[in-house]
């Protein structure tokens, strides 16, 4: 860590020390939050390789698509009575 950024940090630290409303000291204890919440995002989705192909996740996925046929076979079983508008309504 470089002396400025912690002559940063130092600063940064007064300055909160000297705030006198709670309102102030909410939304900075919110934003510290927020940060911290990116930071573990983003170190959870560092990607494992620098570059992938889409064949080459089907083929580490052993991914089989599944024909018109039996999708459509699959999709009469259900045998779903009501009008697709009224299922898609219930998602509102």
């Amino acid at each position: 860590m470089t002396l400025n950024l912690d002559t940063r940090k130092y600063r940064l630290i007064k300055s909160i020390m000297d705030l006198n409303d709670e309102i102030s000291i909410d939304f900075l204890e919110h934003q510290v939050e927020e940060l911290a919440q990116k930071a573990k995002f983003w170190e959870a989705i560092k990607p494992i390789k620098k570059a992938v192909t889409l064949a080459e996740m089907i083929a580490e996925q052993n991914y089989k698509p599944v024909s018109a046929a039996v999708f459509f076979e699959q999709a009469a079983a259900i045998k779903m009575d009501e009008p697709i508008e009224e299922l898609l309504e219930m998602l509102d």
